[in-house]
This record gives structure tokens, sequence and C-alpha cells, in this order.
């Protein structure tokens, strides 16, 4: 649960630093903010779980920013292990 409380921090954090001038990474970080909260929370369903995955792999190849990419690489990873 540790890794889900350090994403829920990182994605604070990586939010208000993406650019916002995309879809995939202003509403996909919208998104995830909110799944990884769940998924911290211990509520995230399994349904929300492969969502996360998911809206992460498109962040990471088509965010405009790299802010938004890398984000999204980075969750994968950490969530890898949650």
């Amino acid at each position: 649960m540790a890794s889900s409380q350090v994403a829920v921090d990182f994605v604070t954090l990586a939010r208000e630093e993406c650019c916002g001038e995309c879809l995939p990474g202003f509403n996909g970080m919208l998104q995830v903010t909110g799944l990884v909260q769940k998924l911290a929370e211990g509520t995230a369903t399994v349904e929300e779980k492969a969502l996360l995955r998911q809206t992460l792999d498109v962040m990471a190849s088509a965010a405009k920013c790299k802010m938004g990419r890398l984000s999204a690489r980075f969750l994968r990873l950490l969530l890898c292990e949650a």
C-alpha cells in the first residue's frame, strides 16, 4: 500500500506540472487522479484497475508534453507492484 500512497502524492504533483494542452494528458491525468485515489483507499474494482492501466498506456504514448508521458510511465512502474 505504500506505493499507492506515493502514487497519490506523485499524481497530485504531476497534475500541476503537466501542460494540459492535449486530451490524453489533461483528461488522462484527471481520470488517473481519481483512480489512483481509489486504489490507495483499497476501493478500486478490477475494472477500474484495468482502466487505470489502459489510461496510463495511452498517456505514455500520446501525451503532448514530456511530463505527461514520463508521469504515466513512472506510475505504471510504481503501480505494477501494487
